[in-house]
């Protein structure tokens, strides 16, 4: 009698918000292509937190703001969302980015329960925290006593520090967006030398771009669009994330308060300078680009490749242990 091929192992993949934050699909597209890469046979399928946020924060009836959006009172959570990540049937479930928070625990912890409960586990893939405090410390991880966590593998250190003593193996990694030309591979661009200008939570200052074109992205087209958004010439907002890593990844220099809009640009070896003071800024640390914020930088290509392939091991030794072999 013939063996029985053993099944194939399901992953699904607990992601998205692209609509409020098309960096999101950065980190998203990068934590697949390391997925793929680790598990080449693996079955990968993805799932929105968008479900239950819509619920939730999405309810907000705050108005647009120029530079972020107005205050309001939260509404009571309504728990009438369909979320299919909840009634998946799969093996593991993995999440990346600032998902090391209260809002991920409030918003999306319920459907990672309703997993749990079936006894799926989970792996947190390049993850990190969002206000780095000791609230936020202590909320997730009672999370983490919750479920049955395989991995962590951090975005940035002080993350790893802050949580490494809660899960086993932890890991110190990079964020997933550095991932970015393991996942799309943009086309030639018919444009001059162009320089990207991003601001969407701080007013644009005065740069020095030289003779440089200049394209000015935002990242966000839920809702309607800001018409102030739109006075000026060579701006562009999509709904797709490949628009905007084609002009990254060919931009001369990336000018930004967008954490992965940098992020992007340096993982195609361009240069970028984050005008922003974001703690979640301290991925930029373990990346190799330590001085971001005070500067145009670029990446050592050498060095982030290797660090792109120790990530991937990592992913690949912790799938082995608790499924066996991934790649035959």
């Amino acid at each position: 009698m013939s063996a029985v091929a053993p099944r194939e192992l399901r992953i699904l993949y607990y992601g998205a918000g692209w609509p409020t934050n098309i960096g999101n699909a950065f980190l998203d597209l990068g934590a697949v292509a390391t997925l793929r890469a680790a598990a080449p046979k693996a079955r990968i399928a993805f799932a929105s937190e968008m479900p239950r946020w819509l619920f939730s924060d999405g309810l907000r009836p705050a108005p647009k703001r120029r530079f972020g959006r107005a205050s309001s009172p939260r509404p009571d959570a309504i728990d009438n969302a369909l979320d299919v990540a909840a009634v998946t049937r799969c093996d593991l479930v993995v999440f990346a980015g600032m998902a090391m928070c209260d809002t991920f625990v409030r918003v999306n912890g319920p459907s990672i329960a309703a997993l749990s409960s079936r006894g799926t586990p989970v792996l947190l893939l390049g993850t990190g925290a969002d206000r780095y405090d000791e609230r936020e410390r202590s909320v997730y991880r009672d999370f983490l006593r919750d479920v049955k966590c395989i991995g962590f593998i951090s975005r940035d250190d002080r993350s790893f520090d802050m949580f490494q003593d809660s899960v086993t193996p932890a890991i110190k990694g990079i964020d997933c967006g550095f991932f970015l030309p393991l996942a799309y591979s943009p086309f030639p661009l018919e444009l001059p030398p162009y320089a990207v200008v991003n601001f969407d939570a701080s007013p644009e200052p005065t740069l020095d771009l030289g003779s440089l074109r200049v394209i000015r992205t935002h990242h966000e087209c839920f809702g309607p669009t800001d018409p102030g958004l739109t006075r000026r010439p060579d701006t562009m907002i999509s709904d797709i994330p490949f628009d905007y890593l084609s002009l990254y990844a060919q931009a001369e220099e990336v000018h930004s308060d967008r954490v992965h809009a940098c992020v992007a640009a340096l993982a195609y070896g361009r240069l970028a300078r984050l005008y922003n003071a974001t703690p979640r800024g301290h991925l930029f640390e373990a990346g190799g680009a330590a001085d971001v914020r005070r500067r145009l930088v670029s990446l050592d290509g050498a060095a982030l490749e290797a660090k792109r392939q120790a990530q991937i091991e990592h992913v690949r030794r912790i799938l082995e242990l608790h499924f066996g072999p991934v790649d035959q």
